[in-house]
C-alpha cells in the first residue's frame, strides 16, 4: 500500500500496469476544506495549499481503477475493505489456475 500523489501513481501504473489505483476522496472541496479548518493543526495558508493540491488531484482521479467518496468514514472503510477483497480474490484465483495448470502439464508426456 502506498500513499502517494498523481504522479506516484501514474509512475506506479507506468511500471506495474497491474498496480490497483484507489482514490479517496472528499465529498466536495469546500468539505475537504471545512475538515481540515475544523482539526485545528494547520495556519490558513497551509489549509489553502492543501486544498489548491487537492483540487489538482482531483483532475486525475479519472485514472485510478477505483474511487471512493470519503462521505461517511465507515462506509469509506467498507468500500476500501471491499476493493482489496475483490482484487485480492481475483489475484489468488489467477494464481490457483496457473498452479492448476502447471500441475497438469507435469503430467503430460
Amino acid at each position: 500500500v502506498l500513499e502517494i500523489d498523481y504522479k506516484g501513481m501514474m509512475a506506479v501504473k507506468k511500471s506495474i500496469p497491474d498496480a490497483i489505483a484507489i482514490y479517496i476522496l472528499p465529498p466536495s472541496i469546500h468539505v475537504l476544506k471545512e475538515r481540515l479548518q475544523k482539526r485545528g493543526e494547520d495556519e490558513e495558508k497551509t489549509i489553502f495549499l492543501r486544498v489548491s493540491s487537492a483540487e489538482k488531484e482531483l483532475r486525475y482521479a479519472e485514472y485510478a481503477d477505483y474511487t471512493i467518496i470519503n462521505d461517511n468514514f465507515q462506509h469509506a472503510l467498507n468500500s476500501l475493505i471491499a476493493i482489496i477483497l475483490i482484487n485480492k480474490v481475483e489475484t489468488n484465483s489467477i494464481n490457483e489456475w496457473a498452479h492448476q495448470l502447471l500441475d497438469l502439464n507435469k503430467h503430460v508426456v
